[in-house]
């Protein structure tokens, strides 16, 4: 056998560089778009308003531009979510996109996020170097990330927001190791 004609197939090799992430030209272009006012500026974490206490270093990201957090709806969901990953709002903090201009850095280094949770906006609105696919934990400097969509798509009674459900449930017994 030839080693320099070895095929491995593509989900050995996807699992071999699940670590790796490459910055494609085109995302570079969709981050540029998509963050256009907030150009990787560090700001403040005393601007930054937070719903917790992010005492486990778990943020998670919202987008509401007519709520402070999020809608009551929505955190009362958010917190059922919470209960069943053992985390309560002391555990985590809650910033909203819309009312706060940070980057992926921000949240890393003056806020220490482990685990990062995006609901509702991809990786690049945050400044990160690649996309991610819903539901898929990728690990990135030392912090875990998952993109989800927004709650109230998982929020409804029916057939589409009970196997969302299912999937972000998958994604967060592993990102929280459950």
């Amino acid at each position: 056998m030839n080693q320099q004609n070895v095929k491995l197939p593509d989900f050995l090799i996807a699992d071999l560089y699940k670590n790796n992430l490459v910055e494609i030209e085109s995302i570079i272009k969709e981050k540029a778009f998509v963050n256009e006012n907030v150009k990787d500026k560090p700001g403040k974490l005393e601007n930054i308003k937070l719903l917790g206490k992010n005492s486990k270093n778990v943020i998670i990201v919202t987008n509401y531009a007519d709520a402070a957090f999020l809608p009551d709806n929505e955190l009362k969901f958010l917190t059922n979510i919470l209960n069943a990953c053992n985390l309560n709002l002391n555990d985590i903090g809650i910033v909203n996109f819309a009312t706060n201009e940070f980057s992926y850095n921000l949240l890393k280094q003056q806020m220490g996020a482990k685990k990062i949770i995006l609901f509702g906006l991809p990786a690049s609105s945050v400044l990160l170097p690649f996309t991610v696919p819903d539901f898929q934990v990728q690990d990135y400097d030392g912090c875990s990330i998952l993109q989800v969509p927004v709650l109230e798509t998982m929020n409804e009674a029916n057939e589409k927001s009970k196997n969302l459900k299912k999937k972000l449930w998958v994604s967060l017994k592993q990102m929280f190791e459950i």
